[in-house]
């Protein structure tokens, strides 16, 4: 089914087309597997590409029947694997270049042998071009023979392009002079770039008016001359320069033969170059395989030390098994100690390769001498290749023998903990590889102590947990609370011995959900809707219901749930605690009944208070009817009206649900509408405005407050306004910026007279003002101008 995939389907060709590895741990999430994959029961994939060249030119799959089985090093294994697969595809397709061109040549080498040539000079010629595959050979080889063999031939060079140059590589019957003018000639220069450019066949036959020579060419006495491109695979790579003497030196048969031997030359050339290529070839197939050789087995040193130290979790015997697998299997290495840090101290925690005397020494470092502390501190590895100019080797190190050594540190949680040495008697010692492959067991080693450690900080943290949890289960079964814990699913999993004693239960009655047969039944839906509504959104919640004691009394009590979380923030259920509310409940209801009492005799009291202020005032009323005196009946209808301002504040009491407390700005308008109807009998028109914010005060406040806006008001209106003038009167209650509460009463009339002193009258209204003020800690003032303005400032006690 999976034989041969069409481009783009499955992970196959996403790994080809992306060039990178693939690693899937779970199927289940992965849209990329198709479902041959899925029936053949992969559960889990790795897929890395092949890439040669730069090119990825097919990928390696490895399933599994098991959901993320593969671990980081075998995740590095395995990339490792497909690196050697590639250099074993890439040294095969060489050695078929290899064996492809070996069979070229030898056809070649047939057919030029079955050649009969025209004559003996071009045989000599064409043998001499052939006694090497070394490209200097041949070249060098090729204009010896032409030398030899052609006497009309006086000086021959060879050149071959190298980037923008044509450089001499082959040169025969020149002085020095020229050949060393000619070595290099720049692009596009003479007859030699001519050539080449144009790859064709050129023969001057008289160059004494030939433009393309150049100077060096006629000096040398150059009569006439033949260019001849080489070319590979059609494209012009170099060019023979061959020059005479005389005025048309070669005939036809000269020139039918420097064709073949230029053709032949070019073949040559090309068998050089491969076989050139060919023996880079094996040598780097040869590198290759000494290289997997040593990678090989530097895999197997990691694979036996990797073994080693995860054998056990102990971390004493990880480390040993550390130092003796490193000896063991690294000749190189003569001595290996390993440091963990303790407070201000590097100490050797395992060693191998030392004397006694040398470990007894070195055994404990104070912070921060040597070498060991400089790998510590510096978190990163230190290679010294000679220690005769090092600074940081101690002595006793010196006197071993240390010729070189390797520190690497560990770390645990981000910080570094110690180190590793690695020493060796030779300078020197170590290469890259080897630095890599001990880097590389260095991590295996850290590795095995982080998992250790984390296994004896497991350890210590399951014997806190047990211990926390028996110091919980003590201190919840002899507190008086009923104490309950549920899981992430809802279950109760732990209630406290209180508890069971409260209900009567079994502790498996308490878990089992059984118990909720002792909620009241009014109660049960309430309590379900509200605590799985609270445990959904993860909230804090209380509860009051009744609750079933074990002597069959139903008590009132208030659950109270708070949600756990771990401490990675995972929600783990929830803990909770009852408390018997039902006394307090009833005191509450006993309370609340006697507060209801209290209120209706309040009441009607303030109902009482208000009906015989106006019964006193009714009196007064009738009793004015009979006095002619004008003086006296304004003395009655003052007193009236102050006690007609007191009936009011009470009947607006016994009106609001507080007792205790009145809306001033309801009072204030309802009183001044009252002595605005009771006084404004006449046929002026007066103004009341208002501007009144909400304040609320007690009675002790209201009565001597109403007293004095009574007193204000009515002097406004009965005094303000003579001969029935009209005018404008306005009332404002409200807070400055102190929040200080400013009672102002100002009217545009004849204004107060400048012989009054408000402090010093015998008017029984302004007595009345200025004492009542002074109750209400409230200061006076008085303004003139423009009509009379009386503010009140009620200071902040």
């Amino acid at each position: 089914k999976v034989k041969r995939l069409e481009y783009p389907r499955g992970f196959t060709w996403k790994t080809i087309s992306e060039g990178k590895m693939i690693y899937c741990p779970d199927v289940s999430k992965d849209n990329a597997i198709g479902p041959a994959g899925r029936e053949v029961g992969t559960k889990s994939y790795v897929s890395m590409p092949i890439t040669i060249s730069g090119n990825t030119i097919g990928c390696i799959n490895v399933h599994s029947e098991l959901i993320n089985p593969f671990s980081e090093d075998e995740l590095i294994l395995l990339e490792t694997v497909t690196s050697q697969i590639e250099i074993a595809i890439n040294n095969a397709q060489q050695a078929e270049k290899l064996k492809t061109s070996e069979k070229i040549l030898k056809k070649n080498i047939l057919k030029l042998s079955k050649k009969q040539s025209h004559d003996e000079i071009s045989n000599t010629i064409l043998k001499s071009l052939h006694k090497s595959i070394k490209l200097k050979d041949v070249m060098e080889n090729a204009v010896e023979a032409i030398s030899n063999n052609m006497p009309e031939v006086e000086n021959i060079m060879i050149f071959l392009v190298e980037g923008k140059k044509a450089i001499l590589q082959a040169h025969r019957g020149h002085p020095k002079w020229i050949v060393d003018r000619l070595r290099e000639i720049p692009y596009g220069e003479g007859l030699t770039w001519k050539a080449l450019l144009s790859g064709k066949f050129i023969y001057v036959k008289d160059a004494e008016n030939d433009i393309t020579i150049g100077h060096a060419g006629k000096k040398l006495g150059t009569k006439s001359y033949i260019a001849i491109p080489i070319k590979l695979s059609g494209k012009a790579v170099g060019v023979i320069n061959i020059n005479s003497l005389r005025k048309n030196a070669f005939d036809n048969d000269d020139i039918s033969v420097l064709k073949k031997v230029s053709k032949q030359l070019e073949i040559a050339i090309n068998n050089a170059n491969k076989a050139e290529a060919l023996s880079k070839s094996q040598d780097e197939l040869k590198d290759n395989i000494l290289l997997l050789k040593k990678k090989s087995r530097y895999d197997e040193i990691i694979s036996n030390i990797s073994r080693s130290v995860h054998k056990s979790i102990d971390l004493p015997l990880v480390m040993n098994n550390a130092v003796q697998s490193i000896v063991n299997n690294i000749d190189i290495v003569n001595g290996v100690c390993i440091y963990l840090v303790e407070e201000k101290f590097a100490v050797i925690q395992s060693f191998k390769g030392f004397p006694k005397w040398f470990i007894k020494k070195v055994y404990k470092i104070p912070y921060p001498k040597g070498l060991t502390w400089e790998t510590i501190n510096e978190g990163k590895p230190i290679y010294c290749p000679n220690t005769d100019k090092d600074k940081n080797i101690g002595p006793a190190g010196r006197k071993i023998g240390t010729k070189s050594y390797f520190s690497i540190p560990f770390q645990y949680k981000n910080k570094n903990i110690g180190c590793i040495h690695f020493s060796s008697k030779q300078k020197n010692a170590f290469n890259q590889e080897e630095l890599n492959l001990l880097e590389i067991v260095a991590t295996q080693i850290e590795t095995a102590i982080n998992n250790a450690k984390l296994a004896e900080a497991l350890k210590e943290s399951a014997e806190a947990l047990k211990e926390s949890e028996e110091r919980f289960r003590n201190m919840a079964d002899t507190t008086p609370v009923m104490i309950w814990m549920s899981d992430n699913n809802k279950k109760c999993n732990y209630v406290n011995k209180t508890w069971l004693e409260f209900t009567g239960k079994s502790l498996k009655q308490g878990l089992n959900g059984s118990w909720m047969e002792c909620i009241y039944k009014d109660d049960v839906n309430n309590y379900i809707n509200t605590y799985e509504n609270a445990f959904d959104n993860k909230n804090e919640f209380k509860l009051e219901y009744r609750l079933r004691r074990h002597d069959g009394e139903y008590r009132w009590i208030l659950d109270h749930g708070i949600p756990r979380f771990l401490t990675d923030g995972e929600f783990a259920g929830y803990i909770g605690s009852c408390i018997d509310i039902d006394d307090r409940i009833t005191a509450e209801k006993e309370i609340k009944q006697s507060l209801h009492e209290k209120e209706l005799l309040l009441k009607e009291l303030h109902h009482r208070v208000k009906n015989n202020l106006q019964i006193v005032s009714s009196l007064l009323s009738l009793q004015s009817d009979n006095i002619n005196d004008k003086k006296v009946l304004e003395m009655f209808n003052s007193s009236r009206s102050r006690i007609d301002s007191m009936a009011l504040i009470h009947e607006q009491l016994y009106s609001s649900p507080d007792f205790d407390r009145i809306d001033l700005s309801v009072y204030i308008k309802n009183l001044c509408r009252n002595i605005r109807d009771s006084l404004d009998q006449g046929l002026n028109v007066i103004e009341l405005n208002m501007e009144i914010e909400r304040i609320v005060k007690d009675i002790n406040f209201a009565i001597p407050f109403s007293l004095i806006l009574n007193e204000l008001v009515s002097n406004a209106f009965k005094h303000a306004f003579p001969n029935n003038n009209n005018g404008n009167i306005l009332i404002k209650f409200e807070f400055n910026s102190k929040k200080e509460m400013i009672l102002s009463v100002n009217d545009d009339g004849v204004g107060l007279p400048e012989n009054i002193d408000i402090y010093n009258t015998q008017s029984m209204g302004m007595q009345l003002i200025s004492a009542l003020a002074v109750q209400l800690n409230a200061k006076i003032q008085v303004n003139r101008n423009n009509g009379t303005l009386f503010e009140l400032r009620f200071l902040n006690k």
